[in-house]
């Protein structure tokens, strides 16, 4: 039988679910307007509103995109929402949304 108490166990599952990315923050949708698509590259240029969650202002930037399917139905000039990351140094949108 294990010496850990039950409770002891549940912080340590706790722990590992936090840092495993089982416990999301909250998304953050940001406004902006699409500059420029590169299918090729899988990237967009997007003049976006502040993101919070980056500590980023606004600004125009190029984002990677998690899946070319992101960039299907987007053309210059379409303002839309996105959910951006930071991973491995770069920045990544994981999906949009078109703006009526």
């Amino acid at each position: 039988m294990s010496s850990i108490s039950r409770p002891a166990w549940a912080a340590v599952l706790t722990a590992l679910a936090l840092l495993s990315g089982g416990a999301q923050a909250a998304e953050e949708w940001v406004s902006g307007i699409v500059r420029r698509i590169d299918l090729d590259q899988q990237k967009i240029t997007v003049q976006h509103d502040e993101i919070r969650a980056l500590q980023m202002p606004p600004m125009r930037m190029v984002f990677r995109v998690r899946s070319p399917e992101i960039l299907q139905g987007l053309s210059v000039g379409d303002k839309i929402e996105f959910v951006a990351i930071e991973q491995a140094g770069a920045y990544l949108i994981l999906k949009t949304r078109k703006n009526q």
